[in-house]
């Protein structure tokens, strides 16, 4: 397996989410670089040792472990494909927590079987709760059903979103409904 001490950690999306892998990475001597659509401040790039790229293509061909934290929307469909598996090469592995959509599931499993990166860790996919079939037979893959907020303490923490959302609902206050969710 690949070593995380030394190993360059390429993070898409460099927003609360992304931030704090970045800082866990630094824990494990990880050099950290990251691609969103501006840089971040200067103060915060240095505290997270960061390097900005300007293209996710410059980001994949840095990065050990690519790491997907970016919102889904035209720009970040099919963000990683074909061209950004390759980029990453037969020693990356692809990480996705983000949207599923953020990655080409086609082009993903093509690059799996044939051994074009190293490994994958999706917890999202295209169309939920369906998963592209040739994805389940990849090897180096690790597939799981969309738990990333699985914990106790935030399934607690939705649900009483949630009953606060229908409360101000039942009492009349939509306008204010929307205030609850994060």
């Amino acid at each position: 397996g690949l070593e995380l001490s030394g190993a360059r950690l390429g993070i898409v999306g460099l927003g609360r989410i992304g931030k704090a892998v970045a800082q866990r990475a630094q824990a494990f001597g990880m050099e950290i670089g990251y691609f969103n659509r501006k840089p971040i401040d200067r103060e915060a790039e240095q505290a997270l040792n960061a390097t900005y790229f300007s293209s996710v293509d410059e980001l994949a061909e840095f990065s050990d472990i690519l790491s997907l934290h970016c919102p889904l929307n035209e720009a970040s469909r099919h963000l990683v494909n074909r061209e950004i598996l390759n980029k990453l090469g037969p020693e990356g592995f692809l990480i996705n927590t983000a949207r599923g959509p953020v990655v080409d599931e086609a082009a993903l499993a093509e690059a799996l079987h044939n051994r074009a990166i190293a490994g994958a860790g999706i917890d999202v996919f295209e169309h939920e709760p369906e998963i592209y079939p040739d994805l389940l037979t990849a090897p180096n893959a690790v597939l799981l059903p969309h738990i990333g907020s699985a914990t106790h303490k935030t399934r607690q923490k939705m649900a009483e979103m949630a009953a606060g959302a229908i409360d101000h609902v039942l009492q009349g206050r939509e306008d204010q409904a929307d205030n609850l969710v994060v």
